[in-house]
């Protein structure tokens, strides 16, 4: 199995970098992994493949950027496509599933994951994006609480990420 994850930064010293870092080194261990990140990221060392192929974040899609969302693609086969960012990364997730014809899990954090449903044209992408996916998973019940109140069907589990922990003690 291949698992193939999309995330804004893999940077320790933020909360999605954080997760993303973690994640990534914990299921490298065992499982066949690779992150796709914006090509002007922030390089650090890891222990993981990662590949620096993404467009550069952009907030709206009112803007020059989104010919570089629209013509992205890649030929990197995998199994699963996990987006751990939602806009506008979640987008290409979505891209890449139906492209490939693979399962697509969005994880989603708080309010910015649900911001953009109210916004023109970003709605439109980020709906279809959320419904096309296998699974939905939010840190807490407000999240899936509020993605439903948007008419999203797919299943939503709550599974609240990890700390880790050691990085805290001094």
């Amino acid at each position: 199995m291949k698992i193939l994850l999309i995330s804004l930064t893999n940077s320790p010293s933020n909360g999605y970098g954080s997760v993303t870092h973690n994640l990534c080194k914990y299921l490298s261990k065992n499982i066949d992994t690779v992150l796709f990140l914006p090509k002007n990221c922030e390089r650090i060392k890891t222990s993981y493949p990662v590949k620096y192929i993404l467009p550069d974040y952009t907030y709206t899609f009112k803007s020059q950027k989104i010919i570089d969302y629209l013509m992205f693609s890649s030929n990197e086969k995998a199994d699963v496509v996990h987006s751990l960012v939602e806009f506008p990364y979640v987008l290409l997730g979505d891209k890449i599933s139906v492209g490939l014809h693979i399962p697509h899990v969005i994880s989603s954090y708080g309010s910015y994951s649900v911001s953009h449903l109210s916004m023109w044209p970003e709605k439109y992408f980020m709906k279809q994006a959320y419904a096309q996916a296998k699974l939905i998973i939010v840190s807490s019940l407000f999240t899936k609480n509020i993605l439903q109140s948007y008419n999203i069907k797919t299943p939503i589990k709550i599974i609240h990420p990890g700390i880790d922990v050691g990085r805290l003690i001094r």
